[in-house]
């Protein structure tokens, strides 16, 4: 497996420049880059800054691996209003672009926004329609949608998740993996999702958390990565090892509110001993 960082993991006003230099520096084989509202990489990057930010990578040596985006929280894939539905294609689309000028194999998806007003089994349907849309671009681009486990309130188990992505019949469409999400919304532990997603899986997200209160009514808090107690890491590279996954365990932590860039430092090392375990 591969070392990787998402760029959320380093200070905000960190250029995309300087994150893969400090990412070369500190060991990581990726950098996994994310397209939002204002900054570097937003729907108006034209596509001679996506090439010069894939020459900076390519000069230093640092897979750009994936491309991810918070931006679909606002925008919603399977939102009932069509304006909404539609930016969020598009942000989709910019994410499709920017991986093909990276040499990305794959882009996060939030698919699906359960909510009052857009009730899960509408979710459902909108979520498969905007998939196979999608897995057609995705397709010529030869580009892979990555399905996250995230707090959507939509695909709750390893079993929807899987009948979900099979549903979409695309080959290019598959899970997008975070390990930490499952226990922070109690859904269960990550190396029974694992085995159950299997080789549906293309990438991995990690981050940890520690329990907070008595028992099964135990909360959880973010923690650095391997300083929680809620996760049993070498269960989890057991089964990732099982289902064959050799690709990237991407980190996904808020950086330290002081000496931020720490943060990525010690989840590099934490990365190693997981990989070696």
């Amino acid at each position: 497996m591969k070392k990787a960082l998402n760029k959320w993991c380093l200070p905000p006003d960190m250029s995309i420049r300087e994150a893969i230099d400090i990412s070369v520096r500190m060991g990581y084989d990726g950098l996994e880059l994310n397209v939002a509202e204002q900054g570097e990489l937003t729907l108006e990057t034209s596509e001679e800054k996506l090439q010069e930010i894939s020459s900076w990578a390519g000069t230093a040596r640092l897979a750009l691996h994936s491309v991810c985006t918070g931006m679909h929280w606002r925008y919603p894939l399977t939102s009932a209003n069509p304006d909404t539905r539609a930016r969020g294609m598009a942000v989709a689309r910019k994410q499709l672009e920017a991986a093909k000028a990276f040499g990305a194999d794959t882009i996060l998806l939030v698919v699906g926004l359960v909510t009052e007003e857009d009730p899960y089994d509408a979710v459902w349907e909108r979520g498969l329609a905007v998939l196979r849309e999608l897995a057609e671009e995705a397709a010529r681009l030869e580009i892979h949608l990555g399905v996250e486990n995230v707090g959507n309130y939509f695909l709750l188990s390893p079993l929807e998740m899987r009948d979900f992505i099979d549903a979409v019949g695309s080959p290019w469409v598959g899970a997008y993996y975070d390990v930490g999400n499952t226990v922070a919304l109690r859904q269960g532990w990550p190396q029974q999702w694992i085995r159950i997603l299997g080789e549906r899986i293309l990438k991995v997200h990690v981050k940890d958390h520690r329990s907070v209160g008595p028992g099964v009514t135990a909360g959880v808090i973010s923690a650095p990565l391997l300083a929680g107690d809620t996760i049993n890491w070498p269960e989890v590279t057991k089964a990732l090892h099982e289902v064959g996954y050799d690709g990237y365990l991407t980190v996904e932590i808020s950086p330290y509110r002081y000496y931020p860039t720490k943060l990525a430092q010690d989840a590099a090392e934490s990365l190693g001993v997981l990989m070696s375990g």
